[in-house]
């Protein structure tokens, strides 16, 4: 039976949800490409930091040959 409170078996962990001084939130850390598509995302909780995201969106990309 669906519920305000959340789904069975749902945890702060699976939903990337995480305290900050705003409140019980989340991030979305997007990697665009030069026309602003998104390339890839990650979820995070709200008190996770952004430059800690930076590195695991860059390391998966391969640089264009020139």
């Amino acid at each position: 039976m669906p519920s305000a409170a959340g789904a069975a078996n749902s945890s702060a962990d699976n939903e990337a949800l995480g305290r900050s001084k705003g409140g019980f939130s989340c991030k979305i850390h997007v990697l665009c490409d030069a026309l602003g598509m998104p390339i890839k995302y990650l979820l995070t909780g709200g008190q996770e930091a952004e430059c800690k995201q930076a590195y695991p969106c860059l390391k998966t990309l391969k640089p264009l040959p020139f």
